[in-house]
């Protein structure tokens, strides 16, 4: 088997296909702000730089949020505006370690909320959410920085982002398939990722193919890879390009997100 280290020769594949994936993650999940495409503001690039403050708190707007939904549950802006300052929230304060470039135990209870808040969010605006909090949350459903790591999530939010963009690129369609497979969801990974191969530049489509075909066969290698320690300092991934804001608010990161 080709994870059995015993052979000869074998452990060095194995580290060459781990950095490969994580490689493929960098650049696949270029920074889990979904795609770079928050030009360079998504969650774990503005928690480096701005974030993690432990001053900073978003209590007052998350409570104000709170009391408008408790007048009009159906209130549709009240729970995307909550959705919008817990996931500034996520990364404040303690909840957040900008060395590691990953969320804290203590962020737990704070992310749990917010993926509560989404989801009620989706339930009472299911034909048109908003594809800039999709795309956050797909940062927070993801695998690395310590995040909730729930595939299945990370890959409806995914969908809401690619299918508001007019033109997604094949990273777009790189990170869809990764939480396809991720989520056992082998048909649409399929699709996804022959479509992220199909738009990739020539140069790189034999090593997508490969890593793609990989995960497809062991998806936990997705999470493997995202722990895999790099001698050039702690990750900051940010999904393909895909989560790129395309309309909506734009809420690349939660120390700066914009109502």
């Amino acid at each position: 088997m080709l994870f059995d280290l015993r052979g000869r020769g074998r452990r060095r594949t194995v580290q060459g296909i781990y950095l490969g994936l994580a490689l493929l993650m960098g650049v696949g999940l270029v920074g889990f702000g979904i795609g770079g495409g928050f030009g360079g503001t998504g969650i774990f690039n503005a928690l480096t730089n701005t974030g993690g403050s432990a001053s900073a708190s978003f209590s007052a707007e998350i409570s104000k949020d709170r009391k408008a939904i408790a007048a009009n549950p159906q209130n549709v802006s009240a729970y995307g505006s909550l959705v919008s300052d817990l996931f500034r929230q996520s990364g404040a304060g303690n909840n957040y370690n900008t060395t590691l470039g990953e969320f804290t135990t203590a962020a737990r209870p704070t992310l749990n909320e917010l993926s509560q808040a989404w989801l009620q969010y989706l339930t009472v605006n299911p034909n048109n959410p908003d594809p800039a909090l999709a795309a956050d949350m797909v940062q927070i459903y993801g695998p690395s920085n310590n995040a909730l790591n729930e595939p299945k999530n990370a890959l409806e939010a995914e969908q809401i982002v690619i299918n508001n963009k007019p033109t997604p690129a094949f990273s777009d369609y790189e990170a869809l398939a990764l939480f396809a497979f991720a989520a056992h969801n082998t048909r649409e990974g399929d699709l996804a990722a022959a479509k992220a191969v199909d738009l990739a530049p020539t140069a790189q489509q034999s090593q997508l193919r490969t890593e793609l075909k990989a995960i497809k066969a062991n998806p936990s290698l997705l999470t493997q890879a995202s722990s895999q320690p790099q001698e050039t300092g702690p990750q900051t991934f940010s999904v393909p390009s895909s989560a790129a804001a395309p309309t909506g608010t734009a809420t690349g990161s939660p120390s700066g997100t914009t109502k």
